[in-house]
């Protein structure tokens, strides 16, 4: 009896431990879910950093920019396009803090560039749905002056001297992309912001970041301009402009050319913003295609959707043409950073 006893407590203890092993093992082995949930986790672990170039390298990369920007005129053909600008203000008042300014659309401008012997012509042709028979400074509001070209052409001029930085790596339009940051001080600034009624402009230091693409001839990308150390009591208080190049068709040939443009102005008051979009490339020769007032189309950038026609809506109550500008000054008769007439429209 004792010895069945015995027998029956270590089976028992035997069942008991078997049930305790595989209870164990069913602990320690992952479920299925586990096993998801864990190649989720080991799929989502960052990938490893790219190496930051070395200061030789980063003086290889921006001397084929400066050769990239130097041919950069002598490698575009004589071409038109489609600008349709999209210009928003906003008032300061009625915001909660820390919100988001409400824009809304004032107009849109839709204009002919002509880009013909290495220069740029801007007519404007609608105004909203509107023909328009004056010269795009007419119009008023906000905008800017320059060309494709003027803009990279002064940042990499020699006598410009601007220090460039390594800021970070990025992905442009899914390519992957160095950016350098850069300052550019007031006395070599050829940076101009201002307003026409009064007619009051200044000479800005100016700072932002330059898109390199990483691949060679490391074309630039993005454009990002800040102007700075502007003077108390200025009209403008601050102004933000970042234009974006793609490569574009233009007669069966690919050509880096600007794709969109976002200006910010701040002024005091109210606040103005302005969509560009470059479409339509053509050669010179072929036959432009403008949007007419019955037609429609489309133009998204960023967040904004617009579209037209578009009837005129109220101006804002200060119609003052405000202005961004890269042209060439007059130095030896103009103090650095003075306010003076405007020289050139570029």
């Amino acid at each position: 009896m004792g010895n069945r006893t015995a027998f029956a407590v270590a089976l028992a203890a035997g069942f008991i431990g078997g049930i305790a092993s595989q209870r164990s093992a069913r602990a320690q082995s992952p479920t299925p879910q586990e096993q998801s949930k864990a190649a989720v986790i080991q799929k989502a672990q960052p990938a490893e950093p790219i190496p930051i170039p070395t200061a030789q390298e980063q003086g290889k990369i921006l001397d084929d920019v400066r050769q990239y920007v130097a041919n950069y005129d002598n490698n575009l053909p004589n071409f038109t396009c489609v600008e349709v600008e999209q210009r928003m203000v906003a008032s300061r008042k009625g915001g909660r803090s820390g919100s988001e300014p409400s824009y809304r659309l004032q107009d849109t401008v839709t204009s002919k560039v002509t880009y013909f012997q290495h220069k740029e012509e801007k007519t404007p042709i609608l105004n909203g749905g509107r023909p328009v028979t004056g010269s795009y400074e007419s119009l008023g509001g906000a905008m800017l002056r320059g060309d494709f070209e003027t803009t990279l052409l002064q940042l990499f001029d020699a006598e410009t001297q601007v220090r460039f930085q390594w800021a970070r790596w990025a992905t442009l339009r899914g390519r992957r992309t160095m950016v350098f940051s850069y300052q550019v001080p007031e006395s070599r600034s050829r940076y101009k912001i201002g307003v026409s009624d009064p007619k009051i402009e200044r000479i800005t230091a100016y700072s932002g970041e330059v898109y390199v693409d990483a691949e060679p001839a490391h074309a630039v990308t993005r454009l990002k301009t800040k102007a700075e150390e502007i003077p108390e009591g200025f009209p403008i208080r601050n102004a933000l402009t970042t234009l974006d190049y793609a490569y574009t068709d233009v007669g069966g040939q690919q050509f880096l050319l600007p794709l969109k443009e976002e200006v910010e102005l701040d002024l005091g008051k109210s606040l103005a913003k302005n969509y560009n979009s470059f479409l339509q490339y053509r050669k010179h020769e072929a036959p432009l295609l403008v949007p007419k007032r019955s037609a429609r189309y489309r133009v998204t950038l960023g967040s904004y959707a617009h579209r037209g026609p578009v009837e005129d809506q109220a101006h804002a109550s200060d119609s003052r043409l405000r202005f961004l500008q890269f042209g060439d000054v007059d130095r030896e008769h103009t103090p650095a950073g003075a306010i003076q007439p405007a020289r050139q429209s570029l």
